[in-house]
């Protein structure tokens, strides 16, 4: 699901340089705050302390953003929110490749298994 609604996203935003900018936007923000949630979701599941944390700072950063764009309030700090929140972003995405293991993710399946196996027996 992730995979699917970030390729959406990505997707949408590339054509939000069309005239169907403000639909192209819309559409892009909610399919990437989705997939931001999941993956959100699945680091406070298992135990990646500062992984957690830059999931809520880069939830936050584009919330405000998304915010700012569709209230028209403070408009002027609009392009440096969206770089700061491009530059947060790119840190959580190298920090989830770079410093996790699959065995971090793992936990869930195991941690599912094991019940289901105590509830048979």
């Amino acid at each position: 699901m992730i995979r699917y609604f970030g390729i959406s996203s990505a997707l949408f935003a590339f054509l939000a340089v069309t005239p169907y900018h403000d639909a192209m936007v819309t559409i892009a923000d909610t399919l990437g705050l989705v997939s931001m949630f999941y993956i959100t979701v699945f680091t406070f599941k298992a135990k990646l302390h500062i992984a957690k944390v830059l999931s809520v700072i880069c939830m936050l950063i584009f919330y405000c953003c998304t915010c700012l764009y569709y209230t028209r309030s403070y408009l002027e700090f609009l392009p440096i929110l969206q770089k700061v929140a491009f530059l947060a972003q790119v840190i959580w995405i190298l920090w989830l490749e770079y410093f996790t293991r699959a065995e971090d993710f793992e936990l869930l399946k195991t941690a599912k298994a094991n019940k289901s196996e105590t509830t048979k027996g």
